[in-house]
C-alpha cells in the first residue's frame, strides 16, 4: 500500500512538473509573439485572485486547493479497494482485532482507516454509522464549499477580462486627440489582449 501512494505522488508530481513546464513554454512563446501582453495577465489573473483572496478565507481557500490535489490524485479501483479490504478481513481473521489495528495504519484511504478503528472500539452499530454518515456529510460540506470557491473563480475570471478591456479601451480613447497613432498601440493592445 505504501509503495502504491509513493508512486501517485511521484505521478502527481511528474504531472505538475510537465503543466509547469509547458505553461511556461506557452508563456515565454506567448509574450515573444505578442499573443499575450503582460498587463492584460495581471489584470485578468492577479486580479482575479486577488478579489478570491479577499473574499474567502485563508483555510477555506486552503481547503480548496487540497480538495482540488485530490481530485486530480489517481484514486484507488473499486478492484484494489475490495481487494484491501479482503486482506484486511483476513488479517482479522488470523491475527485478531490488534493485527487488524495494525494493518489499518497502513492502509491509504482515510475513511477505511477511521471506520476500522471505530468498528474496533464502538459495540454498538448504529453508533458507528452515525459517526461515518457524521463524516461523510462533513467531508461532502467540504467539498461543496471547495466548488464554491472554484465558481467564483470561474465567474472572476471573465469579470475581469472584461475590465482589462474596458482598461485598454480607456487609454486609447484617452489618447484620440494625438494625431500620432503610435501613442494608441499600448491601449489597443491591452483592449484586444485581455
Amino acid at each position: 500500500m505504501r509503495a502504491r501512494s509513493m508512486l501517485r505522488t511521484a505521478r502527481r508530481t511528474g504531472r505538475v512538473g510537465v503543466g509547469l513546464v509547458l505553461a511556461a513554454a506557452v508563456a515565454v512563446v506567448s509574450v515573444a509573439t505578442g499573443f499575450m501582453d503582460p498587463v492584460s495577465l495581471l489584470i485578468t489573473v492577479g486580479g482575479a485572485l486577488a478579489v478570491t483572496c479577499v473574499t474567502f478565507s485563508r483555510a477555506r481557500l486552503s481547503s480548496a486547493w487540497r480538495h482540488v490535489a485530490a481530485a486530480l490524485d489517481d484514486d484507488a479501483s473499486p478492484e484494489e479497494v475490495i481487494a484491501a479490504l479482503k486482506q484486511l478481513a483476513r488479517i482479522h481473521r488470523t491475527g485478531g482485532a490488534p493485527a487488524l489495528e495494525r494493518a489499518a495504519a497502513a492502509e491509504a484511504d482515510p475513511f477505511v482507516r477511521q471506520g476500522i478503528a471505530l468498528a474496533l472500539e464502538c459495540q454498538d452499530e448504529d453508533e458507528l454509522a452515525d459517526v461515518l454518515l457524521a463524516d461523510a456529510r462533513r467531508t461532502a460540506a467540504e467539498g461543496e464549499a471547495a466548488r464554491h470557491v472554484l465558481v467564483t473563480l470561474g465567474k472572476l475570471f471573465p469579470a475581469f477580462g472584461l475590465i482589462g478591456t474596458l482598461i485598454g479601451l480607456v487609454l486609447l480613447f484617452r489618447h484620440l486627440v494625438d494625431p500620432s497613432l503610435t501613442s494608441i498601440g499600448p491601449g489597443l493592445g491591452i483592449a484586444v489582449l485581455t
